[in-house]
């Protein structure tokens, strides 16, 4: 009998019993770059469109969907919408922020997976 605990930290189990994707690797440089590209110019769009709200909010779901395509499943993506949500909080720049933190926070995690994927 194989214990659940060992089970649910194994790096390929899905966490909530399937509902949410599968633990997903740290994106390329490239595409971590890319992200901070896109995230930079939405809070510039976002703060020339802040007399216009609804395109506003058309930039933050568009950027939302980016970022998503390019991190993956990433759970600082879903603060910083909410954030870019609030009318006040909307004019700092929150996805430049949550993609730089990012970008520096998997720094040196996509080498150590590139790393075990050549031993595997």
């Amino acid at each position: 009998m194989d214990n659940p605990l060992q089970r649910a930290q194994a790096p390929n189990d899905r966490p909530l019993g399937g509902l949410w994707p599968k633990v997903l690797p740290p994106p390329t440089r490239q595409r971590a770059l890319a992200a901070l590209a896109v995230a930079a110019v939405s809070d510039l769009l976002s703060i020339s469109f802040t007399v216009l709200p609804p395109v506003q909010i058309l930039v933050d779901v568009l950027t939302a969907m980016i970022l998503w395509m390019l991190l993956g499943s990433r759970w600082p993506l879903l603060p910083a919408f909410i954030a870019e949500a609030i009318p006040v909080l909307s004019i700092f720049p929150t996805w430049t922020m949550v993609a730089g933190a990012y970008l520096y926070a998997s720094r040196g995690r996509s080498a150590a997976h590139q790393h075990e994927q050549h031993e595997l």
